[in-house]
């Protein structure tokens, strides 16, 4: 008796079906390839959720500058700001999925306003990571004159205090919100946060004296360090600031994992061909190894973020998850 495995037999209709069928497949995969190889013929535009004339715009137009020596084509920058990134979003996910289009993204638009904002309509699903760019660590800053100069001493301050000592943020849900939600919750303590509409009006009034506390990036900020006009309570990153070698971290203060890396990168629409962001991402990491788009982006005290498409996207939701507890109770507090 034969061992070989039996299968049922096909009618020669199913047959023939199931060849064609098998035949738009194989087309389909050879297509992506192909076009791939001619792509981009045409330029490529890059929706920002910032205007014009910013750090991230200025980023983007830094990076375009390499694209277009790279491939012949420039990256067209569209400026769309407002909903905490929502305006943006929303029109890069109507776009057709043919590379053409791409979004340029963050930790705040994608993980932090989906989560804090019912009324937002779209979701990092609807898109396809295409390449990180960079990554920048928030830090909490105080004026020269608050009476506390790390955690440990804020804390007793705060407890003896609750409530009453306020901290800046850049706006509602913005990522200094969750960061010093965040430090509440693991430091046990219970400060005020102030809304701003942004980060330079923020840092103003911190050197006015109409706020203690702030949540800021280092080159806002770094030049008010020297020169003794703030100081540092902590950086919410994985390792010292090569800017800031003895200003030490909130981990090393004992906030077990308290690191949040606002990662910036390149989306396209959910459903552009894998040959094409494939394609994306090799000419973007080209541009980002480039030393002058380098440097231009560690200016900003950003550290850049050279990774694969599948990398990326790994990136964003490993991050996603170790904030996700802090986003529910946010958000709980946001909607009462």
């Amino acid at each position: 008796m034969s061992n070989a495995p039996r299968y049922p037999q096909l009618s020669r209709r199913t047959a023939l079906s199931r060849i064609l069928a098998g035949s738009v497949l194989g087309s389909g995969m050879l297509a992506s390839p192909a076009r791939a190889q001619d792509f981009p013929n045409k330029p490529v535009k890059v929706i920002l959720m910032y205007p014009p004339g910013g750090g991230a715009d200025n980023q983007a137009r830094v990076i375009g500058e390499q694209f277009r020596a790279a491939t012949g084509q420039a990256m067209v920058i569209e400026s769309r700001p407002g909903g905490g990134g929502g305006v943006a979003a929303n029109a890069a996910k109507g776009a057709q999925p043919d590379g053409y289009t791409l979004l340029n993204g963050n930790l705040g638009m994608m993980t932090l306003t989906p989560a804090l904002n019912t009324g937002i309509n779209y979701s990092v699903a609807d898109f396809v990571p295409v390449a990180a760019i960079s990554i920048i660590y928030p830090l909490l800053v105080a004026r020269a004159d608050f009476p506390a100069s790390n955690l440990k001493e804020l804390a007793a301050l705060a407890k003896a205090k609750p409530r009453e000592i306020s901290y800046g943020t850049w706006g509602l849900g913005s990522v200094p919100h969750v960061a010093g939600a965040w430090l509440e919750e693991d430091a046990g303590i219970q400060l005020s946060a102030i809304p701003y509409r942004g980060e330079v009006p923020m840092v103003v009034d911190l050197l006015g004296g109409q706020l203690p506390l702030g949540w800021a990036s280092l080159p806002a900020v770094q030049q008010h360090v020297k020169d003794g006009k703030l100081k540092v309570i902590g950086v919410a990153a994985e390792t010292r600031f090569t800017q800031l070698p003895d200003t030490p971290t909130f981990i090393e203060q004992g906030l077990r994992g308290f690191a949040i890396p606002s990662w910036f990168g390149y989306f396209a629409p959910k459903g552009t061909p894998p040959a094409i962001v494939a394609a994306l991402n090799a000419k973007i990491n080209e541009a980002l190894n480039t030393p002058h788009v380098r440097s231009r982006i560690e200016e900003q005290g950003q550290v850049v973020l050279v990774q694969s498409s599948s990398q990326f996207n790994d990136f964003i939701q490993q991050n996603a998850v170790r904030i996700q507890p802090t986003l529910t109770r946010l958000a709980a507090t946001i909607r009462q």
